[in-house]
């Protein structure tokens, strides 16, 4: 039993792990643990049902709570460079795409 869309999660969470690091701001740095806890979420093996359910849950507040932190900090006071910016919508971009894959994968474990 396997998680459904896993590796295009995983590929998605390293990849916003390298935006969050070509940031290198500090502020955004706070959202490194957030990602890297999600990524430790995926290197457990569920051996049924419930915990395919509970694992996808507990990566969907993860990444919820990256995507607010994204949010606020793009909509913020801080001024960035257009290069820093990019990265920013980037990783917006990248949360998104995880809660919609996450969401899916739900409703797949739920409706098996």
């Amino acid at each position: 039993m396997d998680i459904p869309n896993r590796e295009k999660i995983i590929r998605l969470i390293r990849e916003a792990i390298q935006h969050i690091l070509a940031l290198g701001r500090q502020d955004e740095l706070a959202l490194l643990p957030v990602f890297k806890d999600t990524l430790t979420v995926f290197d457990v093996a569920p051996y049924n049902r419930s915990s395919r359910l509970l694992l996808l849950s507990a990566a969907n507040q993860h990444i919820t709570k990256a995507e607010k932190k994204t949010v606020s900090t793009i909509i913020g006071d801080l001024d960035f460079s257009i290069n820093e910016m990019s990265h920013l919508v980037r990783i917006r971009l990248i949360c998104a795409e995880l809660v919609n894959l996450i969401n899916q994968g739900l409703e797949e474990v739920r409706s098996r």
